[in-house]
């Protein structure tokens, strides 16, 4: 069935490439701790760059399940790791709950960072997310560690990090993007999708290069993030149903009353969407919406 997931074959050498670049991008050494909040197993980065890069280095591998943000906060205050990864999806989280943790705590970090400074503090981030200005500032106050953004994908391995409003394509890779699509290639790349052979031939262009499924923009040498394209199919559609004109005359009652607001929508697993939610509604029948998206 072409909606289950596709299974990725990546050769031994394309890992070895793999693992290069990530001992590459965050000079492990040994004697490091490096920390994993959060992650899931099926996260490409979070199996090379959080945990076998540290391990092939000599570094030491903490690896912490989190259910609450406060679980977050426990781990960075006692851990003494310079490099953390973690779920993208916690760092507003982190932001926002600073200002209620209790007074020792804060200081307690304070003093954490001051006798073993974070070298690195990485998020991993899902296509489409939308980095923030004020989030980067809030994250440097705290942690006196800027917040780098780090984006992957089964296919290709790390893909580009983002840091202070700079991305730097991955080591070993070349690029470009087209239409807003970014483009990898690379010894790093996998060899094929199992038992895929038309979408495993569909996935390259004519020059070798991988469309990844990310979405980013080329200014001067960096490279940098856009948001998720929305739904515009099911936009067109829901306007469709809007624009059509009711049958008045035998049913005086539909005469059309709509109301009409753009929403954001949070990035799920499949269905992406930024700005691109409709939410319509009657205004004399709210009992009976016509669509109504999924948003937070």
């Amino acid at each position: 069935s072409s909606s289950l997931p596709r299974a990725v074959e990546v050769s031994g050498h394309a890992l070895s490439t793999r693992l290069e670049a990530a001992l590459a991008s965050w000079s492990f050494r040994e004697g490091d701790v490096v920390l994993s909040l959060g992650l899931t197993a099926g996260e490409n980065s979070s199996l090379i760059d959080a945990v076998e890069a540290p391990l092939a280095a000599g570094s030491a591998v903490e690896l912490v399940q989190c259910e609450t943000v406060w679980d977050l906060w426990s781990s960075l205050e006692t851990s003494d790791a310079s490099v953390v990864f973690l779920d993208s999806r916690w760092c507003w989280r982190l932001v926002q709950s600073y200002e209620s943790l209790a007074a020792s705590v804060q200081q307690g970090l304070r003093e954490r960072t001051q006798r073993r400074p974070f070298r690195f503090l990485v998020a991993l981030a899902p296509p489409g997310t939308v980095l923030s200005e004020e989030l980067a500032k809030r994250w440097q106050e705290i942690f006196n560690c800027p917040l780098t953004w780090h984006f992957s994908c089964a296919e290709a391995g790390a893909l580009y990090t983002v840091q202070e409003s700079e991305g730097r394509c991955a080591s070993g890779l070349d690029w470009h993007t087209l239409e807003g699509d970014l483009f990898v290639r690379g010894k790093g790349l996998f060899s094929k999708y199992q038992g895929r052979p038309r979408s495993t031939r569909e996935a390259f262009d004519e020059e070798g290069f991988f469309r990844t499924g990310h979405r980013a923009e080329k200014v001067e040498d960096l490279i940098l993030p856009l948001p998720a394209l929305g739904d515009q199919s099911l936009e067109q559609e829901v306007e469709r149903h809007l624009t059509r004109t009711p049958n008045v005359q035998r049913y005086p009652q539909m005469r059309p009353d709509w109301k009409i607001k753009k929403v954001p929508i949070r990035v799920y697993q499949y269905w992406k969407a930024n700005w691109g939610g409709v939410l319509v509604t009657k205004k004399h029948n709210a009992g009976k919406e016509v669509y109504r998206g999924k948003y937070k």
